[in-house]
């Protein structure tokens, strides 16, 4: 008895550790297809939603979220050679369902996502983007966000980071380092723009970063009150046996 009294104390203890040290992914790739404009993704820390937005002929950013986009593409290294992920898809660079003439994400062709308000505050997201066959190691990203209820345009958000390459995790074909991490810090929506001056960039995935946080005090007291108990049964079977 005495045992599985430290047995189940053990495995409680460790439950809160096991549940709070893994972190979540939200991945963009998948089988080549079109994808809607708009389209969210769910995960149990919450829900991404994913625009495409195009600067016009003029250098003016268009109307957020872009009805000119014909919405976004995706791919998973089975049709172009490399990079897996999402991108914006801009019917007047070539259709078809290979998008190899697609230029992703670029400086004319911009993703913005929205981060739901039912993402905690205060949670660390990374974002991982990956290159096609013309990937080069100058190649450079530009980040914008925003604390907003609507989609904004980039030049009225804040900017995060205009030079993000190496060795900020790199913009490297089939790379596996998020480029950047950015805290969501605030309980309502917030929006990322990515823009980029290289060729065939897509985003991959968007992940929180493992964290420990301290058990609560209930959770602490309810284990605590279990070994009690625990221990009580055991010393009033010894006081029987005895």
């Amino acid at each position: 008895m005495k045992r599985s009294i430290f047995a189940l104390a053990a495995i409680s203890l460790l439950s809160f550790a096991t549940s709070a040290n893994a972190n979540v992914i939200w991945s963009f790739g998948g089988a080549p297809a079109q994808v809607a404009q708009g389209s969210t993704y769910t995960t149990v820390d919450g829900t991404i939603t994913v625009y495409a937005e195009q600067v016009a002929s003029n250098g003016n950013l268009n109307t957020v979220p872009d009805s000119t986009e014909n919405g976004l593409f995706r791919v998973n290294n089975s049709v172009n050679p490399d990079g897996i992920g999402i991108a914006p898809y801009n019917p007047t660079e070539g259709t078809g369902s290979s998008f190899a003439n697609q230029d992703g994400i670029s400086e004319s062709n911009i993703i913005e996502l929205k981060l739901g308000s039912d993402i905690a505050n205060g949670t660390k997201l990374s974002f991982l983007l990956q290159s096609g066959v013309f990937a080069l190691n100058d190649d450079t990203v530009s980040v914008f966000y925003k604390d907003s209820a609507v989609a904004l345009k980039p030049g009225s958000m804040n900017v995060y980071d205009n030079s993000v390459a190496v060795p900020i995790g790199g913009i490297s074909t089939n790379g596996t380092v998020s480029q950047f991490t950015i805290t969501k810090d605030t309980s309502g929506t917030e929006f990322v723009a990515i823009q980029a001056d290289c060729h065939y960039l897509l985003l991959t995935q968007v992940s929180t970063d493992p964290v420990i946080p301290t058990p609560e005090p209930g959770s602490c007291a309810l284990v605590m009150f279990g070994m009690i108990g625990l221990a009580g049964i055991y010393l009033r079977k010894r006081q029987v046996t005895a």
